[in-house]
């Protein structure tokens, strides 16, 4: 939780009603200034000028220590609001709480709130909203994760891409651009995108919303691109690791994340940035430009990002200096991402607002199979890609104090790849493939006060709505003059919903009792109804309980689930021909083995229970310091994935036994062949030999029996004043999982986590950082675990490395940034990842998807806001 979230919750709770926080007592006076809403436009200011701005206003005396109030600025505030709502919007996120009676705004320390408060300002300054409820004022019940623009500059992170890839909850495979050929089959990355994968669930298993909406899918993977989002947009990211199916409907799994633009922007702002790897390659550029104004009842902003990769090739690196120099580790980029957001008031009940995004992206990634100095056997991807999205929104504010919101998106993603493979130095066959997703909605949403209990008012949120998502795909192979469609496929998934949910603060600041400062219960339910499967219903319970001043404990219980894509639905049968001994050493070289691919449209909703654990504890004699310990719980059923994570082996795991048919007869190939609606490949180096077959693997997609992870988060922040000498700010966060999965309910269970190509069981990351006027300096550390190769049994050491940024920013006259400038180092001892036996000797000897090839990193960053 932010500081200060604890008092702003309650308080979005009594605003309603206006209630006079003096004992148990509500006056008719605080009820009267429930309809005294007053037009605002504070700039951003000393937080003391805006809050005498306030008071004024409502003709109101303000009493506050001026040492709660130094060096603390207020955000923007326009727009009409109650003397509660403008004091909550300036107070969020100070560790400060108001009570306001019918005379006087009393500004204190509040020892009611934590520091990992769920309870942040939303996409309206004048809605209290949370990434994890669709009820204002309402708590998450789970830690959410927040991290705003600034901490993620002072962290040297200049993308969302960079940033997800630091979370310890976080699992860097499935798409990560750092992903090479030879990973885990899944973890491959197509599009050079950044995708979230929480709890390493899958990135499809991942919700990614965009000022609180969804937007199309990523190419064939049912991911989200984030880092298609300039940062310099971003006012903060929100992340709650929690199934939440019950709010958010299909894919929230894992957790939902909530990428939140940025409300308003006065002037411009430009920067540049260049930086490189120590050991070579990896040259980065990046320019960003950000340009607004606010008016009253207004603003608009708009801002583009462009940036320039160049590659990590093998021959950058002494782990991979035996691989053919051609190899690359890290693709070559450049992308185009342009972003517009706006919001009028119509009235003075109403607010439309809007933002929409354009991203390009061209990126190249060259995997060699020989040890020449130049392209003699091996394969490149060229790709392409363009997405778009357009979300307008219109909200209403009613008499009674509800609020009702119609909103509507409309999203498309496209992707392009040649692959083209090489042998002998020459092109042998181009495979040009296309996908293109596309989204469309519309829904209504209604929010606001029920009726009061002893704690404050039920509240009450509802609404309804239809999506649509469409999948084409077109893959062509090229052989000289030849060209063949290999597989044209298209679909189309709509669904209705309708979702309800019920907050009920039983005791809070108006009636708390000893053991019982607090206590509030969530009801959440959603059902949606596609015609593959049907109606799928969704609950979830969420509390919220305070026995003492300082300990907030939390807990919540849902369903979640998630539908099969429709690329896993649709994509065409294929199968390829391989050689046995990729599978197991034992055989001859001259067995294969033919291995089934592709869609399988029988495949039925992947479902999941979650439930977890959290207390928070708040440090009164360092004020703003807290420590979080969560415990969570997954058990997900019905899982859908290729079950192959690598061939090595893969004929005698146990896991893998109801997939494998061994000893094939030549019925069994033929019955095989003829079922398929995509290529035939031949992969093995030999001429097609049905008497050769001594297995056949199912790799299509399928439904896994079950899969349990458990784990947990740990985090802290320990503020520091140093008086003269400035501010110490540390934050600390670690993660731990356990999981096991079962290919099918007859399966041994097997160990997931802590193998290769798998999350890890630990992860942590801690930062300290120096403040003193313009200049502030972060040191990061990050731990990633070690892991085990799965069929050897070697023991993978884990990886720690350490950051440094130093940034400086002056400030103008009138309170506004000026000029800025920042110099990271990342990875400064240039830690390697350890090497993992492969079963190619092309492979790259690392793992891909848990450790990063970048190395040492320099890097710097001018701006000049005007």
């Amino acid at each position: 939780m932010t500081k200060g979230g604890l008092f702003v919750n309650f308080l979005s709770i009594i605003a309603p009603t206006g209630a006079l926080i003096s004992g148990i007592v509500i006056t008719q006076a605080a009820e009267a200034r429930e309809q005294q809403r007053q037009i605002y436009n504070i700039e951003v200011q000393p937080l003391g000028n805006a809050l005498r701005i306030v008071s004024k206003t409502h003709n109101l005396q303000i009493v506050a220590d001026a040492r709660l109030l130094a060096k603390r600025k207020s955000p923007r505030l326009t727009g009409f609001y109650t003397v509660e709502e403008a004091t909550e919007s300036l107070l969020q996120g100070t560790g400060l709480q108001a009570e306001i009676s019918d005379t006087t705004i009393v500004i204190r320390s509040s020892a009611e709130t934590t520091a990992d408060s769920s309870t942040v300002s939303g996409t309206d300054d004048h809605d209290i909203t949370v990434t994890g409820s669709r009820i204002r004022g309402a708590p998450a019940s789970r830690p959410v994760v927040v991290l705003n623009q600034d901490e993620m500059r002072d962290r040297g992170l200049n993308d969302l891409g960079e940033l997800v890839r630091s979370l310890p909850q976080n699992f860097n495979g499935g798409q990560n651009p750092g992903i090479t050929f030879g990973a885990a089959s899944g973890n491959q990355n197509f599009t050079s995108g950044s995708g979230l994968n929480l709890r390493g669930l899958g990135p499809d298993a991942t919700l990614t919303l965009l000022n609180g909406h969804r937007v199309a899918y990523d190419g064939p993977s049912q991911s989200i691109d984030i880092s298609a989002i300039p940062i310099s947009a971003v006012d903060r990211l929100e992340i709650v690791p929690d199934g939440s199916s019950a709010l958010y409907g299909s894919d929230a799994v894992a957790g939902v994340a909530n990428v939140i633009l940025k409300r308003d922007f006065d002037g411009f702002d430009a920067r540049a940035r260049i930086g490189g790897t120590s050991d070579g390659g990896g040259f980065q550029q990046q320019y960003s430009l950000v340009g607004g104004k606010r008016w009253t009842g207004g603003g608009f902003l708009a801002a583009a990002d462009v940036s320039r990769n160049e590659a990590i090739s093998a021959s950058d690196r002494n782990i991979t200096a035996t691989l053919p120099t051609d190899t690359m580790l890290y693709p070559q980029m450049k992308a185009l991402n342009l972003l517009v957001s706006g919001h009028q008031s119509i009235g003075v009940t109403a607010e439309f607002s809007i933002d929409a995004y354009y991203n390009r992206r061209k990126s190249l990634t060259v995997s060699a199979y020989d040890l020449p100095n130049f392209l003699a056997d091996g394969t490149t991807i060229d790709s392409d890609q363009d997405s778009y999205s357009v979300g307008p929104r219109i909200a209403f504010e009613l008499a009674n104090a509800w609020q009702v919101t119609i909103e509507g998106v409309r999203s498309e993603s496209s992707v392009k790849a040649d692959t083209e493979y090489f042998f002998a130095g020459d092109s042998i066959g181009l495979y040009p493939t296309s996908y293109s997703t596309d989204y469309n909605s519309v829904e209504a949403h209604a929010e606001g006060p029920l009726l009061s209990l002893p704690g404050g008012k039920i509240r009450a949120a509802a609404g309804f709505g239809y999506r649509s998502v469409g999948l084409q795909g077109l893959t062509l192979s090229i052989i000289g003059s030849t060209t063949t469609v290999n597989s044209d496929y298209r679909g189309r998934r709509d669904t209705a919903y309708g979702y309800g949910e019920l907050f009920f603060p039983f005791f809070g600041l108006l009636n708390s009792q000893p053991g019982l400062r607090r206590l509030d219960l969530t009801l959440a339910g959603r059902i949606e109804r596609d015609d593959e499967s049907g109606a799928v219903l969704t609950p979830k319970v969420g509390v919220n309980y305070s026995p003492v001043p300082n300990l907030l404990i939390q807990g919540s219980w849902g369903r979640s689930f998630k539908q099969p894509t429709l690329y896993q639905l649709l994509t065409p049968a294929s199968a390829v021909i391989a050689r046995a001994t990729s599978f197991s050493a034992a055989y001859p070289s001259t067995a294969t083995v033919l291995m089934r691919n592709g869609g399988n449209p029988t495949l039925d909703p992947e479902r999941a229970t979650t439930w977890s654990a959290s207390a928070h504890l708040q440090l009164p004699a360092l004020p703003g310091a807290q420590i979080s310990v969560s415990y969570y719980n997954i058990r997900y059923k019905g899982r859908v994935t290729s079950p192959l994570g690598t061939q090595s082996g893969a004929l005698s795991n146990p896991s893998y036994r109801e997939l494998v048919t061994l000893s094939p007869t030549t019925d069994d190939i033929n019955t095989v062949i003829a079922g398929l609606t995509g290529p035939l490949r031949n992969n093995s180096g030999r001429p097609y030999d049905p008497t050769s077959f001594v297995a056949i693997f199912d790799n299509r997609f399928h439904n896994l029996a079950r899969f349990v992870a458990d784990g947990i988060d740990v985090s802290a922040t320990l503020p520091f004043d140093l008086g003269t000498f400035g501010r110490l700010t540390a934050n600390g966060s670690a993660s731990y999982i356990s999981s096991r999965q079962k290919a099918f309910a007859e399966s041994p269970s097997v160990e997931q986590a802590g193998f290769a190509n798998s999350p890890p069981h630990w992860r942590g990351t801690g930062a300290f950082t120096w403040e003193r006027g313009s200049l502030a300096i972060t040191g990061v550390g990050n731990v990633i675990g070690g892991i085990t190769h799965r069929s050897s049994g070697t023991e993978i050491g884990g990886m720690t490395t350490f950051d440094l940024t130093m940034r400086y920013r002056s400030t103008e006259p009138e309170g506004e940034p000026g000029f800025e400038a920042s110099l990271s180092i990342l990875n400064i001892a240039n830690r390697m990842p350890r090497r993992i036996p492969v079963s190619a000797f092309y492979y790259p000897p690392y793992d891909s998807t848990n450790y990063s090839i970048q190395g040492r990193y320099i890097g710097l960053t001018i701006g000049k806001h005007w």
